[in-house]
């Protein structure tokens, strides 16, 4: 769920021992700003250290992601939770300064806008 919001993989592609020991010692990918916080509290919940707290079935999972509304969003500035709106900064970076956006991230838009029209929904 992360890297569909952030378009990238989660730290950076790394695949080493290190960030297996960081990952059990609680390591987690932060938020997007962005996001919607009912998505972040979704993948927070599904990284939960404790097993009992997590979801206990994917279909909790997807009522959640059905009834998610898109105002609320999340910002690493404020880090609360008031309702905002989406950041057209990242497109606009994209688009403006092309060599400011990482690699990974203009992979996952390639890959996107690679698709025929009546796929995407």
């Amino acid at each position: 769920m992360w890297e569909i919001d952030a378009c990238r993989l989660p730290f950076n592609c790394r695949k080493d021992q290190d960030l297996t020991r960081e990952l059990c010692l609680g390591a987690r990918e932060t938020p997007v700003d962005g996001m919607p916080i009912s998505y972040k509290d979704i993948f927070e919940k599904c990284w939960g250290d404790n097993p009992s707290y997590r979801y206990a079935e994917i279909s909790d999972i997807l009522e959640v992601l059905d009834n998610i509304e898109q105002t609320p969003i999340y910002s690493e500035e404020s880090k609360d939770k008031s309702p905002g709106s989406p950041n057209q900064m990242d497109i606009e970076t994209i688009i403006t300064s092309p060599s400011n956006v990482e690699p990974d991230t203009i992979k996952g838009i390639e890959l996107f806008t690679s698709f025929p029209d009546f796929l995407i929904i």
